[in-house]
């Protein structure tokens, strides 16, 4: 599946007014990094992190955009990110048992994951624990 694929796929997924999860939804994932769900399947990952202004190679430490789906059934977040023209990596992470608006979400781990240093971005493998920035509204 494409990027255009996943978002179109996670658009139509956040547009269900049964939506297991209140959008957006930002969550300190680290200490330094912050990572923001949207309804239209994008995220953004934030971090403190600044690339040399001479790099010439993708610097994801930085922090990124992607695309975003989830899978309600097995509680699966699929992140898709692309560093550069040739650098695209996925994660698949499942999310506990619970309610997914809790201010934190312990337990959360990375199933899987494809692409070149996979298990370090979107998001490093450490981020099992994800607590809201931000309470969803009622």
């Amino acid at each position: 599946m494409d990027h255009t694929d996943a978002s179109t796929a996670a658009t139509a997924a956040a547009a269900n007014p049964a939506e297991p999860i209140t959008l957006p939804a930002t969550f300190k994932v680290t200490p330094k990094h912050t990572l923001t769900l949207r309804r239209d399947g994008s995220y953004t990952l934030a971090t403190p992190v600044k690339c040399p202004p001479t790099a010439t190679t993708p610097c994801p430490e930085a922090g990124g955009e992607g695309a975003w789906l989830m899978d309600i059934d097995t509680r699966a977040v699929k992140l898709f990110g692309m560093y550069g023209e040739d650098w695209t990596v996925a994660q698949t992470w499942t999310l506990p048992r619970g309610n997914l608006d809790a201010r934190v979400l312990r337990g959360c781990t990375l199933k899987a994951h494809a692409g070149d240093r996979s298990d370090e971005f979107p998001l490093p493998k450490t981020a099992t624990t994800w607590e809201r920035v931000q309470a969803p509204k009622a």
